[in-house]
């Protein structure tokens, strides 16, 4: 899935004459598909050399019990989605930052796994109707919701969590609702320039909850009002190219611009951060409740930016423009940095799988890997954005698996499609 990634990110873009990409030289683009093409296969062989080993049989392992199970994700959905209701309306804007980031993490910590489980499940054919009625409702509903705040990354990645487990379910690639999401996606993206200059530089009122149907009339009245007349410009793309083409979603996933830049520059004499993104990454590891000035996730981002002139200080607090782990590492480091990199990211997703094995559906483990799955994948993040998510995350599943779920070894049988009788 990780390297999966690397097609519409690296991929795609370089092939098919990305609009930024094109700016710079055929040499130039041979030389960043040369390097992340070795960044990988150092990945992939690190990968293999771990995996496979034979994996450790677990002596024991915490799991939910299959009745109730599904009803419990459920739950946990709607909480979700409640939460972003609440957060889109203002609701959290007063409470002390250390309390909104508690019920930040336990709305987020489990919604992957939510999703994850009740697709699976559906794909299994274990949910009864009015289960699947529930589940559509609100992954509907949530995926909408997460999409109103006008970064479409999020509400992307939930969509993709929940096709993944539908597809390990059924053992089959859900073709059709692939189609449909991607569809639904590019459309939300041609209007999304407009909505932000309405929503974000106007005096638009926060949303609350009869206010989103007209919201989504709105985006969707934009989008095709931009496809048909092709006359709204792309915020990032407009500064550099000077055009009036809206990019499309494939051009906005692209990490090989990124690259491109950071190439040049190096070429040009523009020093390595030699390491200064990772620097704040310890201090995001503890609780804002206990350290309420500490940095955001994204500083990391934000210095990229900076140091490579895509961005003053000023704008860096308005807007980000994505960097991603790869980019980052040869920013700091180059070729030798990215090269370390894939050997590290290889091992560690080798041993989050073998970890992972002869566990059911329904265990700690088998969760944890979901998570490690998404955000692993969530490749245009940087390094210290995702080992937070990651860390607030599992320690999230950690409370839960405490809490929810009973302790097995594997003398005892644990429904692996978790259904309810």
């Amino acid at each position: 899935v990780f390297a999966a990634t690397f097609i519409s990110t690296y991929a795609s873009p370089l092939v098919f004459e990305h609009p930024v990409a094109s700016l710079y030289t055929e040499s130039e683009h041979l030389m960043v598909g040369l390097k992340i093409t070795a960044m990988l296969v150092l990945a992939t062989f690190s990968w293999f050399l771990v995996a496979r080993k034979k994996p450790p049989i677990p002596g024991g392992y915490r799991a939910l019990k299959p009745q109730g199970a599904t009803t419990l994700f459920l739950i946990i959905l709607y909480f979700a989605f409640t939460y972003q209701v609440l957060l889109n309306n203002g609701t959290f804007w007063t409470i002390p930052t250390g309390l909104h980031s508690i019920l930040r993490a336990l709305a987020y910590g489990l919604n992957w796994v939510a999703l994850f489980y009740l697709s699976y499940a559906w794909g299994q054919k274990t949910l009864s109707q009015s289960q699947k009625i529930l589940f559509f409702i609100g992954l509907v509903i949530y995926i909408s919701i997460t999409a109103s705040s006008l970064i479409l990354a999020q509400a992307i990645w939930n969509c993709i969590i929940a096709l993944m487990g539908f597809a390990l379910g059924a053992r089959k690639l859900p073709i059709s609702l692939i189609t449909i999401s991607f569809l639904f996606f590019s459309v939300l993206h041609y209007g999304k320039a407009e909505m932000r200059q309405n929503f974000w530089h106007g005096n638009a009122a926060p949303l609350e909850l009869w206010d989103y149907p007209g919201f989504f009339v709105n985006w969707f009245t934009y989008s095709i009002n931009t496809m048909i007349t092709s006359t709204e410009p792309d915020t990032l793309y407009s500064e550099i190219l000077d055009d009036k083409t809206p990019a499309s979603l494939l051009e906005r996933a692209s990490l090989a611009h990124i690259f491109l830049l950071a190439q040049q520059k190096t070429e040009e004499g523009l020093p390595f951060l030699k390491g200064k993104t990772y620097k704040s990454i310890p201090e995001q590891l503890i609780p804002r409740i206990f350290f309420p000035s500490k940095s955001t996730p994204l500083e990391g981002t934000r210095m990229l930016n900076i140091h490579y002139g895509l961005q003053t200080t000023h704008t860096a607090t308005t807007y980000s423009i994505s960097w991603g782990i790869i980019n980052e590492s040869y920013a700091n480091f180059g070729l030798t940095g990215l090269l370390i990199f894939g050997i590290l990211i290889g091992i560690t997703l080798a041993y989050a799988t073998l970890w992972c094995s002869f566990t059911p559906v329904l265990s700690a483990r088998a969760f944890a890997g979901v998570i490690i799955m998404g955000v692993s994948s969530k490749t245009e993040i940087t390094t210290g954005a995702m080992i937070v998510s990651l860390f607030h995350n599992l320690t999230v599943l950690g409370l839960f698996a405490y809490i929810a779920m009973k302790s097995f070894s594997l003398t005892h049988t644990v429904e692996a499609s978790g259904s309810e009788q």
